[in-house]
């Protein structure tokens, strides 16, 4: 389930950006995208909430650091509506 939810979060990254799907992989540094702004978090955060139902924090995000990242913070919750605060 984590592959799916990263293959999720890395074409959501790619479309936030603007970016080619293929130029985000699930190891991919978040810091390392020249594209990665908090417009580009924002809509990360809005899409995961509309497709998963799970609020995460911003500091949780950042700090995730990968896509592969993001999707554990985005499978630990529940899959309901849960909000997931930075460690």
């Amino acid at each position: 389930m984590t592959d799916r939810i990263a293959t999720f979060v890395c074409r959501t990254l790619a479309r936030a950006m603007s970016v080619e799907p293929d130029a985000i992989v699930a190891q991919t540094a978040l810091n390392d995208l020249p594209f990665w702004d908090s417009l580009a978090a924002l809509e990360v955060l809005i899409t995961i909430e509309a497709e998963y139902g799970v609020t995460l924090d911003p500091v949780a995000l950042y700090t995730a650091g990968t896509p592969n990242g993001i999707a554990a913070l985005i499978q630990s919750a529940d899959l309901g509506t849960q909000h997931v605060d930075a460690v």
